[in-house]
């Protein structure tokens, strides 16, 4: 036999067995007391008091049953044999359910209960030993949410849920029932119908409380009840206190006045001031549980923002040196590049007709190379002062930033007979400078990157929530969608360097200019179909543009 580890793990961290067993035992010794009473003729056992209609026998074995069928199926859920027992267990007891409700609504003379304990007599016109059909509805309930508990795996989750949603609804008719009899009310455990027992209606609510501990502490309503949060250490100290006032308040009323017999003014006003004076307290401990988990709140933000405050200024030193390193490592690099590039080619000029043509292609390789480093450095350096020297989110007209793109563009738009055409364009909070950058970079790209046809490109803008969607599309040569995030990464590039020029770090200042905005960008593509880009900028952004650095 499997133990309680079989449980699977997602569950063993949450579950607590031991409150689970003791809900279920407690359930199950009332209904062993029960039939101990019917066994020795002893009515306390069966009723507590000789005026509460007494647990019938029935009631009794149903809560053995389905006490022993809720534990196997919540502690050993993977045994086959167990499960398959307890389920036929949980079917039985819904048919013997089903088959007292019907007696009762029909009205069908009963003969069941009565050949299987050959229990008679009445009490109040009432017959004894038959169930209560509220108790049957309840056996019913509890017995479906057994069956549905460890229900398909796919919808495991939905099947919890709907078994917690049934014990709850047996937790609170047992509990009401139970409170009837304290209150003296008989409407509240059957009325008119055969009444329900106070020990059933008890030991009902405990198999639906055992149930319900038994789904996790994750699952509704005990999410609600576990954890540091100020409600639910607030509902752990409140809730128990409330329901035993609601119980003891029943029983001084019902049972104190009666046995002791005490005067009843003397006993609502005692329990006014005791009520009043339990409630003052309830409230002073809440509010110093309130007060100090604020404060601890309070204490533990002053840290965070300390710490906040210590990175920012760190944050800030370490990006003013990285922004001297590259510039001192561009201005640097860029000197002996140009002297390397220089000397090679007056190299070849003072000594070209010693020179073979390997040594002139070498010499090419030499100054190709110094003029593409040059270039990266470039591009770097621009690159690392997206944030650092990016200006101030203005009211910026993104088709004037596009204008004068395309005119930077104008040579390379004429060259390759482009046509770009683009929609009215929206206002944004945005970096006039950089926003023009990436609409050069883009459209560039798109020219660039053309197929046999001339380029033919269209920008158009949407809004989408709470963000400007603007998309740049193609007729280009395309690329694989698996490739979609590759183009964003720095010196990444899908094309050798001589079949397109470029360092490679274009679409990364993209990413990194659409970011310092608060937006995204990715693309969408076909080889041979062309592409399009899309970037998002928020319709609100900060005044200053520091906030996504």
């Amino acid at each position: 036999m499997k133990t309680t580890t079989d449980k699977p793990e997602s569950d063993t961290a949450e579950f607590n067995p031991r409150v689970f067993a003791v809900l279920i035992a407690v359930a199950v010794a009332i209904g062993v007391l029960t039939l101990t009473g019917w066994v020795t003729g002893s009515r306390f056992l069966t009723s507590i008091r000789d005026e509460y209609f007494p647990m019938p026998p029935s009631t009794a074995v149903g809560l053995l049953l389905t006490g022993g069928s809720m534990m196997v199926t919540v502690l050993w859920p993977k045994n086959p044999v167990i499960r398959t027992i307890s389920r036929l267990i949980n079917i039985g007891l819904m048919v013997l359910a089903t088959i007292i409700i019907l007696e009762a609504v029909t009205e069908v003379a009963p003969g069941m209960e009565e050949r299987l304990f050959g229990l008679k007599g009445e009490l109040n016109g009432i017959p004894l030993g038959r169930m209560s059909p509220i108790a049957a509805v309840l056996f019913f309930l509890l017995n479906l949410a057994l069956l549905v508990f460890h229900g398909s795996r796919r919808y495991e989750s939905w099947c919890r849920n709907i078994a917690v949603e049934l014990s709850l609804a047996v937790l609170l008719t047992g509990s009401v029932t139970t409170l009837g009899y304290l209150y003296g009310t008989p409407l509240l455990y059957g009325g008119d119908i055969r009444p329900v027992a106070p020990t059933a209606g008890l030991a009902l609510a405990l198999l639906g409380a055992s149930l319900i501990s038994g789904a996790g502490n994750s699952a509704w309503p005990l999410s609600y009840f576990v954890g540091d949060t100020v409600r639910a250490r607030m509902l752990r100290s409140i809730f128990p206190i409330i329901i035993g006032l609601i119980f003891v308040d029943g029983w001084i009323e019902s049972v104190a006045i009666v046995e002791f017999d005490i005067n009843p003014v003397l006993v609502s006003a005692l329990s006014a001031t005791f009520f009043l004076a339990l409630s003052a307290l309830l409230i002073a401990r809440s509010a110093l549980k309130i007060g100090g988990a604020v404060d601890q709140a309070n204490a533990r933000r002053d840290r965070a923002e300390e710490r906040m405050q210590k990175l920012n200024r760190e944050l800030e030193r370490s990006n003013a040196e990285l922004e001297q390193f590259a510039y001192v490592a561009s201005h640097d690099l860029q000197e002996p590049l140009r002297m390397v590039s220089s000397y090679m080619q007056l190299i070849e000029k003072r000594y070209s007709d010693q020179l073979d043509a390997d040594a002139r292609e070498f010499i090419g390789f030499a100054v190709d190379g110094s003029s593409r480093m040059q270039i990266m450095i470039r591009d770097l350096l621009v690159l690392s002062r997206v944030s650092t020297r990016g200006k101030p989110f203005t009211r910026t007209d993104s088709g004037q930033a596009l204008d004068l793109a395309l005119a930077n563009l104008a040579v390379a738009i004429r060259e390759s007979g482009a046509d770009v055409t683009y929609d009215d364009l929206p206002e944004l909070k945005a970096d006039p400078t950089q926003l023009m950058q990436l609409f050069q970079n883009l459209v560039g790209n798109a020219i660039k990157f053309h197929g046999e046809e001339p380029p033919r490109i269209h920008i158009s803008s949407v809004i989408n929530n709470s963000e400007w969607v603007i998309s740049i599309s193609d007729n280009g040569i395309g690329f694989e969608e698996g490739y979609a995030e590759k183009i964003f990464v720095i010196f990444q590039r899908l094309h050798g360097r001589n079949d397109y020029e470029g360092s490679g770090l274009g679409l990364a200042l993209c990413k990194k200019i659409v970011e310092r905005h608060g937006g995204r960008i990715w693309a969408e593509s076909e080889p041979g179909r062309g592409s399009v880009f899309y970037f998002t900028i928020p319709l609100k952004g900060e005044e200053d543009g520091t906030q996504h650095d």
